[in-house]
């Protein structure tokens, strides 16, 4: 059991400290996609106040809703992305995540981008 531990606070370093940009002949690193894995389901739940917070910037109370709304299948996604990695041992052919939905969640905007004088 105390290997157990040792092995998970590893992996999960090693996924923590893939938020930082990586040259492109790392980027599909087994044990970083299952460190990735790890990260997302245990902060999979991360997704529902991310959302309610950009949902409500862009209009004010029914954004709470349906931020809680999108933030709920946003956490699905997430945590089921991040047991795929686990369960697949981290290979990963590119398809879980895009320019919309980041590898982690911190990745992720929190906040919309703000519009200048010309764009309103």
């Amino acid at each position: 059991m105390k290997n157990f531990f040792i092995v998970f606070a590893c992996v999960l370093a090693l996924g923590l400290s893939g938020a930082e940009p990586v040259p492109a002949q790392e980027e599909n690193c087994n044990l970083r996609n299952m460190g990735r894995g790890v990260v997302n389901v245990v902060t999979c739940f991360l997704e529902i106040p991310r959302c309610m917070v950009y949902r409500n910037c862009e209009m004010p109370f029914w954004g709470l809703i349906a931020g809680a709304v999108d933030g709920s299948g946003c956490t699905v996604m997430r945590a089921v992305t991040g047991v795929t990695d686990i369960l697949f041992l981290g290979f990963d052919y590119g398809t879980a995540f895009n320019q919309s939905f980041r590898p982690y969640v911190w990745d992720s905007r929190w906040l919309p981008p703000v519009k200048t004088e010309v764009e309103k």
